[in-house]
């Protein structure tokens, strides 16, 4: 279970504070479950113990857009392009710009990363990172296009096909959202972030009882994640349920799951697996990408 894992790496990191590895293990849990703000502070630790290691650098461009701290993710972003062996070439002649000059800084990661992803058409790490800064960018079509080749490049990969699904919803395409949130639930079932995000992409399409559904469903996965239980309290006010709100209030899980069908019993859910059961490039093309 997730806190079991949790308490094996607090307890890793309480023997040894300098392992960078243990820190951002913890950290990708966190972002797992839907708690950004608590990924970030481990995956810093992380960092400090090593400013290297690229993946908690990848993790907190990820995290800190996740949590609106754009200009956090564009810095520890270009410092990915600077620390790898790969594409630190490409700012040798190119000095960050001023930090109050935001707009400047978007324009020159992203170009930097252009040019890594046509340097590199086979690394699936840049094409996330892409598809994160055309997030931040707003250009939801090249976001769109970055993660579909992160999935074709990592097809089992279960956080590309979340993040690809949190862009078509932010694009207003939540059927197809939904459609590639499940192709990551099929990989991880226990996925909390992804059942968050279907009840976000179910509330655009205004389907409120599958929206509480899948906040409750990702609540059992991640009862600590505060903002999916005011998520949940709104949507039982939108369903003029009041027992389900006040459930919600005293943040009384089983008491929710009971008065919504079909809610996600963790000890039912298959486990993960290392295939999907359709081809990525058929995935994709069935939602015209």
């Amino acid at each position: 279970t997730w806190e079991e894992a949790m308490r094996c790496l607090e307890a890793a990191v309480e023997r040894d504070p300098e392992s960078s590895e243990g820190w951002r293990m913890m950290g990708e849990l966190y972002a797992e479950l839907d708690q950004d703000a608590e990924a970030i502070k481990c995956l810093q630790f992380g960092h400090e113990a090593d400013p290297d290691d690229l993946d908690s650098l990848l993790a907190l461009g990820v995290c800190c857009t996740n949590d609106l701290e754009q200009f956090m993710a564009l810095r520890y972003l270009r410092t990915w392009i600077e620390r790898h062996e790969e594409y630190r070439h490409l700012v040798a002649d190119r000095p960050a710009p001023p930090d109050h000059e935001y707009g400047l800084w978007k324009d020159q990661v992203t170009e930097l990363f252009c040019e890594a992803a046509a340097a590199s058409p086979l690394d699936a790490d840049v094409f996330v990172a892409l598809g994160v800064l055309q997030n931040i960018n707003i250009d939801y079509g090249a976001a769109t296009q970055a993660f579909a080749t992160a999935c074709r490049l990592r097809p089992t990969d279960h956080t590309a096909w979340n993040k690809l699904g949190a862009t078509l919803a932010n694009a207003g395409e939540s059927s197809k959202a939904i459609l590639t949130y499940h192709q990551g639930l099929q990989l991880k079932p226990g996925y909390a972030r992804s059942w968050a995000n279907l009840a976000i992409a179910h509330m655009y399409l205004q389907e409120h009882g599958d929206v509480a559904r899948y906040y409750a469903s990702a609540l059992r996965l991640s009862p600590k994640a505060a903002h999916l239980w005011t998520s949940l309290s709104s949507t039982a006010d939108r369903l003029q349920n009041q027992e389900l709100a006040d459930a919600a209030q005293r943040r009384d899980i089983e008491g929710c799951a009971r008065l919504i069908p079909g809610v996600l019993d963790p000890k039912t859910l298959p486990p993960s697996v290392e295939y999907l059961p359709q081809p990525a490039d058929a995935v994709l093309a069935s939602i015209g990408l």
